[in-house]
This record gives C-alpha cells, sequence and structure tokens, in this order.
C-alpha cells in the first residue's frame, strides 16, 4: 500500500494483496511499496469570470448520467478544480456561483485512466439562468506523459476474436505483437504460457503487468516471469486500456507494458446478454496431418454459453438501488474438444515376439546381445554374445516387461526405414470443461463517500486422450487443474475540498496443478 499525494487536491491510500486480503485498518496504517495501479480517471479545469479570472469557492457538480451518481468539489483560489478517483463512464458537470449563470458541459465521456480537462467561463447573471458548454476533444495530450490505448466497449464487446479472450482485445492498439500462432491451444482464457505471451512496443514476452480494476492479475506458474491469472469474459469487460509508455510512478512490476481490464458496473438502466459461442467439426477444414495419413477431419467442438446482467440492486418491497447501489453478475462456461493428433513409435509385430531380425538403425542392422554372456576378460575389455538371429526365446522375455508391452498400440503406419512414426491417431481430442464467474457491486453512500467490491472465480478441468493405449495402462483422469479465485474492496471519501481519502484491499489466489 502507499501514500500519496496528488498535488494539492487528493491524499491517496491504496493497497492490493496477491495472496489474502488484510484488515483494512492495518492497510490504513501500513506504508509500503504499492503493488496496484491506479485506473479511475479524473476530471479537471478551471473556472474564470468573463474577464479571464480566477472564481473561487465555486460548487462543481458532476454527475453520472447512467448512475445519477453526484461527486462534488469545489474551486481553489487559483479557480481550479479536481476530481479523482472516478469510475470510467458518462458524465454532465455544472457550475454554479452566486452572481454568475449556472454553466453546465452536458456530456463528457471518460474513459479508463483519462484525465479529462473542462473548463468554464461564467458568464454575470442569476444562477436559476443558465449557459451550456460545449467542449471538443484536445488534438494532444498535455495532463500526462503515458501513452495510454482504450479499446472501447462497444469493440470489446462487438469484435469477433478468436478465443474470447478478453485481455487479447488488445492486439488492435498500435504498437502491440502477439506472436503465438497455435491458436486452439495458447489463447483461450486458461491458456497460461501462451495467451500471455504479447510484446508491447518491441518488449519482450512475459514481461508484461496485467491488473484488473488497478490491481494485480499476474502469477508465476512456470519460468515465464509473468503470466496471466484471470480472464473475465468480454461480456463482463467494460474497457481494456494499454499503457504502452508508461512514465507514471504508479506503474511499475513490468518490463513492457500493462494492460488493464475493467469491470463492468451497473446502472440505473438493467441490461443483460444470453449468448452461446459454438464452433464445430463441420465448419472447419482438414488438416494437414490428417490429409497426409488421409485419416477424416480431426472432431473439433467448441460450445461456450454465458449471461451477463446488471443493473441497479432492486428487492421488491424490501429495497430500490436505484442512484446507489448497483451490481453486475456474469457467468461463462467453455466446453471444448481440442483435436490433439499423435505420431509416434510403437513396437513393430516382430518385435513384440522378441524378433529384431529386421530392427535397423540408419538402415543398419542393430544387433541384439544377451545380457547374461557378458564377462570381463581383463581390465576394462568385456565380451559378451549376441542373440542367435537376433531373436529373444520367449523363455527369456520378461513377464512383467511382455505385460506392459502388450498395452501399446500396435503399428497403423509405414513409418519410415527404420520402423520409426509407424503410429498415428489423428481421432484424438483433449477436452476441457471451464466455468467463470464475475461479480462487482458499487454503493453510494453519500456526495462524500462510495464503496465498491468485486468477486471472481475460474474453474478448468481437463482430460487428455488414451492414444489407444490399453486400460488400465493408459487413464484419461488428468491431474491438470486451474482454480483462480479473488476479489477487492474499495473506500472512497472526500475528507474536505482539497483531501480525498482512498482504501482499497484485494487479494488474488492461484492454484495451479500438473
Amino acid at each position: 500500500m502507499h501514500v500519496c499525494l496528488l498535488g494539492r487536491v487528493a491524499a491517496k491510500v491504496s493497497g492490493s494483496r496477491s495472496i489474502a486480503p488484510q484488515v483494512l485498518i492495518v492497510s490504513v496504517a501500513l506504508v509500503s511499496m504499492a503493488f496496484g495501479q491506479e485506473i479511475r480517471g479524473t476530471i479537471a479545469g478551471t473556472v474564470t469570470d468573463p474577464q479571464g479570472a480566477a472564481v473561487s469557492g465555486a460548487r462543481v457538480e458532476i454527475r453520472g448520467i447512467d448512475t445519477n451518481v453526484v461527486y462534488p468539489a469545489t474551486t481553489n483560489d487559483s479557480g481550479i478544480y479536481v476530481l479523482p478517483l472516478l469510475p470510467a463512464g458518462n458524465y454532465s458537470i455544472s457550475v454554479t456561483k452566486e452572481g454568475f449563470k449556472r454553466a453546465q458541459e452536458q456530456r463528457v465521456e471518460l474513459r479508463v485512466s483519462e484525465r479529462a480537462q473542462v473548463d468554464f467561463h461564467l458568464e454575470v447573471g442569476a444562477v436559476s439562468q443558465q449557459v451550456l458548454v460545449t467542449s471538443e476533444a484536445p488534438l494532444l495530450e498535455t495532463a500526462t506523459a503515458s501513452r495510454d490505448q482504450v479499446v472501447s466497449d462497444k469493440a470489446v464487446a462487438d469484435l469477433p476474436y478468436e478465443g474470447r479472450n478478453s485481455f487479447l482485445t488488445s492486439a488492435i492498439t498500435s504498437g502491440f505483437y502477439f506472436g503465438s500462432t497455435d491458436s486452439l491451444n495458447a489463447i483461450r482464457p486458461f491458456d497460461n504460457g501462451g495467451m500471455d505471451s504479447m510484446q508491447i512496443n518491441g518488449g519482450l514476452g512475459f514481461r508484461n503487468n496485467f491488473t484488473i480494476n488497478g490491481l494485480p492479475d499476474t502469477a508465476q506458474e512456470s519460468a515465464n516471469p509473468a503470466s496471466l491469472t484471470y480472464v473475465p469474459p468480454p461480456d463482463a469487460v467494460k474497457e481494456v486500456s494499454v499503457e504502452s509508455n508508461a512514465y507514471d510512478a504508479q506503474y511499475g512490476h513490468t518490463g513492457g507494458g500493462t494492460i488493464n481490464v475493467d469491470l463492468k458496473s451497473g446502472t440505473n438502466q438493467f441490461h443483460g446478454a444470453v449468448y452461446e459461442y459454438v464452433r464445430n467439426t463441420i465448419f472447419n477444414a482438414n488438416r494437414w496431418e490428417n490429409n497426409a495419413s488421409g485419416a477424416a477431419r480431426t472432431p473439433y467442438h467448441w460450445s461456450e454459453p454465458g449471461i451477463e446482467l446488471d443493473g441497479p440492486v432492486y428487492i421488491p418491497h424490501l429495497y430500490n438501488g436505484k442512484d446507489k447501489t448497483f451490481f453486475m453478475f456474469s457467468w461463462e462456461r467453455i466446453q471444448d474438444g481440442v483435436p490433439q493428433p499423435l505420431t509416434a513409435s510403437v513396437p513393430t509385430l516382430q518385435q513384440l515376439t522378441g524378433d529384431f531380425s529386421a530392427t535397423t538403425s540408419g538402415g543398419k542392422p542393430v544387433t541384439i546381445y544377451d545380457p547374461l554372456t557378458t564377462s570381463q576378460t581383463s581390465p576394462g575389455v568385456y565380451t559378451r554374445t549376441a542373440f542367435p538371429g537376433n531373436i529373444i526365446p520367449a523363455n527369456r522375455i520378461n513377464p512383467v516387461g511382455a505385460k506392459l508391452i502388450s498395452y501399446y498400440p500396435k503399428p497403423n503406419a509405414a513409418g519410415t526405414l527404420d520402423h520409426l512414426n509407424n503410429y498415428f491417431d489423428g481421432a484424438t481430442v483433449v477436452t476441457d470443461k471451464y466455468d467463470v464467474f464475475s461479480y462487482t457491486v458499487d454503493q453510494s453512500i453519500n456526495e462524500k463517500n462510495r464503496m465498491s467490491f468485486s468477486y471472481f472465480q475460474a474453474n478448468r478441468h481437463q482430460v487428455e486422450p488414451t492414444y489407444d493405449f490399453g486400460s488400465p495402462a493408459a487413464s484419461p483422469l488428468y491431474t491438470h487443474y486451474r482454480v483462480n479465485h479473488g476479489g477487492s474492496i474499495n473506500w472512497t471519501s472526500t475528507l474536505n475540498p482539497t483531501t480525498v481519502l482512498d482504501i482499497r484491499d484485494g487479494f488474488e489466489r492461484h492454484n495451479f496443478a500438473v
């Protein structure tokens, strides 16, 4: 957690944990390294009179268009107002001061991590009179030196992309390179070590910082220093931001860029989606390996149903959360059967009986020696006798070894000159069952206090093929699994016109077994 001063405007205390949540009182008292990044936006500007002089003590009211939540501020002696820690969304801004007409900007779109500059020039008159202000987007971003690109909620929801991986929507931003070519096994939401290998502005792979709502979403599953942990479904995501050149001190833990996924939150209107994403064998062309061996298309199935619902918390006859309490819930399941053909070398029918008379290496015969005939004739010199005809007698074959070798599949391909690669199975698949849940709750307590909560969980179970190896020697009950869960709690309080207190705590756990 850390304490930092946002100019003269806000004092912020925030923190996160990668293993377990801590008591919030403790997180306020301790000061150490910051682990989280602030992804909420800021609206700031100046208020002046007709002569260009600063107007101090003006009330600035920023109101969420979709939630009706009010965020108040007051201009200082220099006519400056700053409202930090605002969720991404659409806002209206009004400015009132006795002796001046009310000024209003009807719509300002604030994106993740954005600092929007909205200035007002008041006209003399009664507060009951109103002046509508229309601001234009600046041609040059001067509030920050960092390079931030945002993938909008519309792009996240509407763009088709393989794997349905919300972090990979950042591939449409400039300077982004993703070189993984195995689309079947490298870009799904649970494919750690593939989906997180992107490179930003020429940086190395597995060196990026991944966050959800500004909290760490990075684990070390293998030798790679940075792997993704939890990937929310696209329908649960509001925006994706890519910080390709970060000069702000809040960004760290990266040798590349920072990719943040901002989860949706509810509004005063109910919204929802019910969907099914389907892929099937009949839609696919045959694989090259199958065509080469004359095999049919390998079965490939992908079923991905899901639901998403957000809006105000409403319990009939008990509670109406309009303008105060909002929620978002998302569930998605991936059930797939991914082709995993196998080319292997298995014993020939002759070798299974102990006959190695036709066994060669590089086209030259391989001699099978009788281990019981090995003797030492002099220091460092040994002699041994080959089996007659390179055939092991039946009474010399170990019964345990004979039983084990009987489980091997029989050759079904010509293979090489040395009888290698003489087995091919093109009909095998790896199956997955993956369930993912996302929850958020936002509470506006009053104009000065608001809280938010989030929780997520993902479970994956994978079953590998047996490749026709006989039972019980082979089992599909592969022990590979990933279970991720985590969450966060955040409290933001405006203590006075120049100080904002923000307390944030989160945890994330990544269980992985091989």
